[in-house]
C-alpha cells in the first residue's frame, strides 16, 4: 500500500485513465476562428489597384480619419484600412520614395 503523496500512476495507466475520462465527457473541440473583433471571420482577400488607389485618395482627403476613408473605399473595414496602410508607409519610407504619408 503506497501513501497518497508517494504513489503516482506509470505513464500507462495515466494514458489510459485519460482516454477514459476524455471518452466518457466527450465534446466536440472548441474551434476560434481568427476575426478582427468585430464581427464574423471572413476569407482574406488581396487588396485590388482600386482599393489602393482609393486608400490613397482618403489619405490625402480625410489624413487618418479611418471611418470617412472606409466610407470612401466602401470595400475595406476600418481595422484592414489601418492595417495595409501600416504596412504601405512601412514600404514608402524603406523605400524612400518621398510619398505622401499623412
Amino acid at each position: 500500500v503506497h501513501s497518497r503523496s508517494s504513489w503516482r500512476a506509470s505513464p500507462i495507466e495515466a494514458a489510459a485513465s485519460a482516454s477514459k475520462m476524455l471518452h466518457a465527457n466527450a465534446m466536440p473541440p472548441i474551434v476560434f476562428a481568427q476575426t478582427d473583433g468585430y464581427g464574423p471571420c471572413k476569407q482574406r482577400r488581396r487588396w485590388t489597384e482600386d482599393e489602393h488607389r482609393k486608400l490613397l485618395e482618403g489619405l490625402r482627403l480625410y489624413g487618418r480619419d479611418w471611418k470617412r476613408i472606409q466610407m470612401h473605399v466602401g470595400t475595406r473595414n476600418a481595422a484592414q484600412l489601418r492595417s495595409h496602410a501600416q504596412k504601405y508607409f512601412v514600404k514608402v519610407m524603406k523605400e524612400g520614395s518621398g510619398e505622401y504619408i499623412p
